[in-house]
């Protein structure tokens, strides 16, 4: 009867207990930024994390009639205070559109960009370049034209350091790789974040929800044919509608702010009501408008990364949060994500 008790005990406390997981997996962080000069904060960071890995955003580039593929943004990139350990991932983000248009020329000259942009130094390991585009059946013959020759320039540059090619993957682009196709890059990351249009009034959380993520993850789904890492989101906002038109963001505004906010009354898990007009937030609200407040929670971020580890074939992978920003940083502690992540240090 003892041997019974003991045996029903201790499958309980199995059941209770989160499966473990056997990858080895890196932290890394994003940095968004349009000036990337690491301060005393963020070296801080990334040592406290853990972190080997900063994947910056260096260019965003979009098209333009007449001008062709041009740069909306660059960051000035200063990284003279970064210990030589922490390793910079240039990320170029791509508008879709660029490849609607883009000629053979065009693409040649977009990889010539590419590769001016990335500077080389003895010391200071560039181990990955990454493109982010959210490719489409429409664009993916020019999107995998212009990676195969990146690639086939990166292999003949000489280099110090040679890095190997990424390209970012949608959830969608997991599920239906059939129609979309597998990049022709070494890695790929999957984007954890993000999952629906945000100024829709009937979506509950755009930004991590596991439901969604169960829909394009969960099995039958396979494994994806080419190594992955993955990006989960550590910032929240709050989203403001007047009925069910959208009106604007409200950055850095989570469910704490709304609670504390005497104009507004909660009405739902993450809906609050504005009950008197006011202008804050650098917005302005009349009564009878509504927020949506929108946050990735570690239950959330835990959930969904699970999912994931399902449609990762690779042993060891990168886990990026996105991003390194002190306002969003400060609603986490990192033991205790890393628990919930099973992450070890």
């Amino acid at each position: 009867m003892r041997f019974l008790s003991l045996f029903f005990l201790f499958s309980f406390l199995s059941c209770q207990t989160p499966p473990q997981s056997n990858k080895v997996i890196l932290p890394a962080f994003y940095a968004w930024k349009t000036s990337f000069n690491p301060a005393h904060w963020e070296i801080q960071t990334l040592r406290q994390w853990n972190a080997k890995r900063v994947y910056v955003k260096y260019a965003d580039l979009d098209w333009k009639d007449k001008k062709g593929v041009y740069p909306i943004s660059t960051t000035r990139i200063q990284a003279d205070s970064l210990p030589l350990d922490i390793a910079i991932v240039p990320v170029f983000f791509i508008v879709n559109r660029v490849f609607t248009k883009i000629s053979a020329q065009e693409t040649s000259n977009l990889v010539q960009y590419i590769l001016q942009q990335i500077p080389q130094s003895p010391n200071r390991s560039i181990p990955e370049i990454q493109l982010d585009c959210d490719w489409t059946a429409r664009t993916r013959e020019k999107y995998f034209l212009f990676l195969q020759l990146l690639k086939e320039q990166i292999a003949v540059q000489q280099w110090v350091h040679k890095p190997t090619l990424s390209a970012t993957i949608r959830l969608h682009q997991v599920k239906y790789r059939e129609q979309t196709g597998i990049p022709p890059v070494d890695r790929g990351l999957l984007m954890l974040y993000n999952f629906e249009n945000p100024s829709k009034a009937s979506v509950h959380n755009s930004i991590i929800d596991p439901k969604i993520a169960k829909t394009y993850l969960a099995p039958p789904v396979a494994p994806y044919p080419i190594p992955l890492d993955a990006a989960l989101p550590l910032f929240g906002w709050g989203v403001h509608f007047r009925g069910v038109a959208f009106q604007g963001f409200l950055h850095d505004f989570r469910t704490t702010n709304a609670k504390e906010s005497t104009f507004l009354s909660r009405v739902g898990e993450n809906i609050f009501k504005v009950i008197a007009d006011t202008s804050c937030y650098d917005a302005y609200f009349r009564r009878g408008d509504w927020i949506r407040t929108e946050e990735a929670t570690p239950k959330a971020l835990a959930q969904v990364w699970d999912l994931a580890q399902k449609v990762i074939p690779n042993d060891t992978c990168h886990l990026v949060f996105f991003d390194l920003n002190a306002q969003n940083l400060h609603f986490y502690s990192h033991e205790d994500l890393y628990q919930r992540l099973q992450i070890k240090h």
